[in-house]
């Protein structure tokens, strides 16, 4: 859970290193924004820090999106994750939910402003950031 006068932690799960620089560039400094280009990647961080939100790309390249999803919402605890989508995924297409996220994002669309904001409305609705489970079990 993040400190009052400490930033959020933000873990982004993207393989597209343009994308992951581009969300990176508008996070900061009002995010600690950490990366990963794999599902696995992500999960080896989830273990070893606490982070305040997740952002998944819907397309990952070694696992589904909804696979890691639950995985992070199974034994990370209730963490808010937002859903980065594409514009080819999006438009004429219905997007369905995703039991555990909080918001999908069109990162093909996305501005600067509206990242900032879709993600401090995530974590402001919260009821409860991410919590660790005990490394031992």
């Amino acid at each position: 859970m993040m400190e009052e006068d400490s930033v959020p932690r933000v873990l982004v799960v993207e393989a597209s290193t343009a994308d992951l620089y581009i969300i990176d560039y508008y996070l900061y400094p009002h995010f600690e924004v950490y990366a990963a280009e794999t599902g696995e990647e992500a999960l080896m961080l989830l273990k070893k820090m606490v982070f305040d939100c997740v952002m998944v790309d819907a397309d990952l390249s070694d696992c589904k999106s909804g696979d890691l999803i639950e995985s992070i919402q199974t034994h990370f605890g209730p963490v808010p994750v937002v859903l980065l989508t594409g514009i080819s995924r999006t438009i004429g297409h219905f997007v369905t939910p995703i039991n555990g996220v909080s918001t999908c994002v069109n990162k093909d669309m996305i501005t600067n402003d509206q990242l900032l904001k879709t993600l401090w409305e995530v974590l402001e609705h919260s009821p409860v950031l991410c919590s660790m489970i005990d490394p031992k079990n």
